[in-house]
């Protein structure tokens, strides 16, 4: 693959094994990610920045779905939420 960036000054050396090393001066200029699923590493670049993915406010949102469906681990019987997560009844 070529890709080039103007104005970007390049150095090139033995960076001990690896493939590639990419500075923030590139990574500022657009989206940068990083996936591993299944057993394949992909790495993508859009520029200029187009998306934007914010993965702890994804886990986070998550977990406060599936907390609001468990029931509590105290054995009380009672949803998490109405339990041990503070949530009063009315």
């Amino acid at each position: 693959m070529n890709v080039g960036i103007q104005g970007v000054n390049v150095t090139e050396g033995d960076l001990h094994g690896a493939d590639l090393l990419i500075g923030m001066d590139i990574i500022s200029m657009g989206d940068f990610s990083i996936t591993h699923k299944d057993g394949n590493t992909k790495m993508s670049f859009c520029m200029p920045p187009c998306e934007s993915h914010d993965y702890v406010e994804r886990i986070k949102s998550n977990n406060e779905f599936l907390e609001s469906k468990m029931k509590c681990p105290c054995g009380s019987g009672k949803k998490f939420k109405y339990c041990h997560g503070k949530i009063k009844q009315s």
